[in-house]
């Protein structure tokens, strides 16, 4: 089951040492990894998750297959999934045509965090 991101939304300029975290994170595309958190854009707005209440952590690749006004065109949309502790799945959309930024993103993410578990089961 996904997880109803509105309880993570991200609110810049109520908590200090949360606001210097994502200052100082590493930004990959739409999502920047923090020390002890991990944000991430969707539409306008920014959205956080401990890092401690991630159990698993892995990407998906999800291939969108549409038309144009010229013919037929496939998309490969980049995800990071995340396994939290309570059973969640939570979902954050990288990009598509972005295979080299999620594949830094992940590798970053297993730099910072070795303690995570990696990989879908």
């Amino acid at each position: 089951m996904k997880k109803d991101i509105k309880k993570f939304y991200y609110n810049r300029g109520v908590n200090d040492k949360l606001d210097r975290e994502f200052e100082q994170a590493i930004s990959i595309e739409c999502v920047k990894l923090g020390v002890h958190h991990i944000f991430w854009k969707k539409n306008f707005h920014w959205y956080v998750v401990a890092v401690e209440s991630i159990e698993r952590a892995y990407r998906r690749v999800e291939e969108v297959k549409s038309k144009v006004c010229c013919g037929p065109a496939n998309f490969d949309i980049e995800k990071l999934m995340l396994v939290l502790k309570d059973g969640e799945l939570m979902e954050i959309r990288i990009g598509d045509g972005v295979k080299q930024a999620a594949e830094l993103l992940y590798s970053e993410l297993r730099r910072q965090h070795p303690q995570l578990q990696y990989g879908k089961i």
